[in-house]
């Protein structure tokens, strides 16, 4: 399930690879359901103007759609559920993490796939559940079942932040100071961008932690 920016709109994606885009005042339909995927829906993320939506799958495949349900994009190139998908800020570009263990970049105008493997995303030994870009588009990260996060932002890489368990979530601040990661062992950890060290640790429930998300202060 995503929900817009505006709170006005929601998409939820089925099992059957079906998609569906909804009003949340008039809490009806916007569009008739989808045939989006041949296998079941992962992951669903609205674009930053709220215009567009990403969904991607087990079949290997994510789409792009307008917000008013029409296909405007397949992109193809993974070998294995692509688990999630992010825009930049900008929305000009994409970013993809696989179960085959790459996350790649695309451009979300042409469809051309621009990257694979980011450095150092490649050095990734297990599936990569986590790709996304900072607030201001200048850092990919990727967070992996191989218990790492890996960071890149064009001119400094960091060692990968070793965690206790596999990485279920991560979550950028908004200053772009600090990365949230969580895990499947319940623990939340806090790691500083500009040296790439533990700033600090979360704990609670020993549960899955599947999202973490930074107010906005």
């Amino acid at each position: 399930i995503a929900l817009a920016a505006d709170d006005r709109t929601i998409a939820c994606g089925f099992k059957d690879g079906m998609l569906q885009i909804w009003d949340t005042d008039s809490k009806l339909p916007l569009t008739p359901l989808l045939a989006a995927h041949k296998e079941p829906v992962i992951c669903v993320v609205f674009s930053s103007d709220q215009q567009k939506l990403l969904s991607s799958s087990d079949d290997c495949t994510f789409c792009l759609w307008s917000r008013t349900g029409a296909l405007e994009r397949t992109f193809s190139g993974h070998t294995d559920t692509v688990h999630s998908v992010a825009f930049s800020s900008d929305d000009t570009k994409i970013a993809s993490a696989s179960l085959d263990a790459t996350a790649k970049i695309w451009d979300a105008l042409t469809g051309d796939l621009l990257q694979t493997s980011i450095p150092p995303c490649s050095l990734h030994r297990g599936p990569i559940l986590r790709a996304a870009f900072s607030p201001d588009d200048k850092t990919v990260f990727s967070g992996s079942d191989d218990r790492h996060v890996r960071i890149w932002n064009g001119s400094a890489s960091f060692p990968p932040f070793l965690h206790n368990a596999g990485i279920v979530c991560i979550q950028f601040s908004q200053d772009d100071t600090l990365i949230a990661s969580g895990t499947k062992d319940g623990t939340i950890y806090l790691w500083d961008t500009a040296i790439g060290e533990l700033h600090g640790t979360l704990s609670g429930e020993p549960h899955e932690v599947i999202s973490v998300k930074f107010s906005p202060d």
